[in-house]
């Protein structure tokens, strides 16, 4: 059986454009959509049956509601939608097993081009085994330098395979092109040897992260003719180089690594810049 596409479903707008989201990509992969609605109501001894029952009721409705969006938006689809007691991050993490794609809201940061992104949606996407996509409700995306493209950030100095698999796949079935983005350290002046330009050091780091990235792509690219790749390698920090990238972008994706070490599931200082501040859906894809 094929597995999932499973969206968070709250009754908040940014969750029913997560909903409608989930439903368009449910078609173009032509994978089950799943609604998933979790309560965390845990009556103590003495709570009064009602309050649960009102949960209860409140979350049949949010899940009509989001049966709604996706008859209205993709009448072909047949979602499934669960209601399932418990804390809405054990929920969800413990369902992308069975999930090939978890979608969740996130709320847009007002005047601030970007995202809110709350504390469930956090604790899922540090977790999850599965790529997590975060959708904030419908606004204008802003033109950008790579309109309608899916963007790709990589660090080439860790496992990249997973990230360019969701990814070439992500371009395919938007039938967009795939702009990918290294970012690598600003040349300081003070570490060019006698003799040496800092230009020519300049140059010179560009045209070797650019090789590395071109080396990096190709066996993908061979492995996806039909697919326009765009690379980019780019001085300065990750975070802001990406943001510029995937302005006017359909999806920006960044890659989490799973940690073996430490006390628990942890994101990166850029992740938490891309999910926060990116005007498109973010797709975070962990990897080893």
């Amino acid at each position: 059986m094929a597995r999932s596409i499973v969206v968070g479903v709250d009754g908040s707008p940014e969750s029913l454009a997560a909903v409608e989201w989930a439903a368009d990509e449910a078609v173009a992969r032509q994978q089950p959509l799943r609604l998933l609605h979790a309560w965390g109501y845990g009556p103590a001894p003495n709570a009064s049956w009602q309050a649960a029952e009102s949960q209860r009721a409140w979350g049949n409705h949010f899940l009509d509601e989001a049966l709604t969006r996706v008859r209205t938006r993709q009448p072909e689809l047949e979602p499934e939608a669960d209601l399932v007691p418990g804390a809405a991050a054990e929920v969800l993490e413990s369902s992308d097993e069975e999930t090939a794609l978890l979608v969740l809201g996130s709320r847009g940061a007002g005047i601030v081009s970007g995202f809110l992104v709350g504390s469930v949606a956090l604790g899922v996407v540090a977790a999850a085994r599965c790529p997590v996509v975060l959708v904030r409700a419908a606004q204008p995306v802003p033109e950008g330098p790579n309109e309608g493209d899916v963007v790709l950030g990589v660090d080439l100095d860790h496992r990249t395979d997973a990230l360019f698999e969701f990814s070439f796949e992500a371009a395919r079935v938007r039938g967009s092109a795939l702009t990918v983005v290294h970012a690598y350290p600003v040349p300081s002046p003070y570490g060019v040897a006698p003799g040496e330009s800092h230009a020519a050091t300049t140059s010179d780091m560009f045209a070797e992260s650019y090789q590395r990235l071109l080396d990096a792509l190709s066996p993908w690219q061979g492995k996806n003719p039909d697919i326009h790749v765009r690379p980019i390698a780019e001085a300065g920090h990750a975070t802001p180089v990406l943001l510029d990238a995937a302005r006017g972008a359909s999806l920006c994706v960044i890659g989490r690594r799973e940690r073996t070490r430490g006390p628990g599931p942890r994101l990166g200082a850029v992740d938490y810049g891309v999910m926060h501040h990116a005007a498109c859906p973010v797709a975070v894809v962990p990897h080893a």
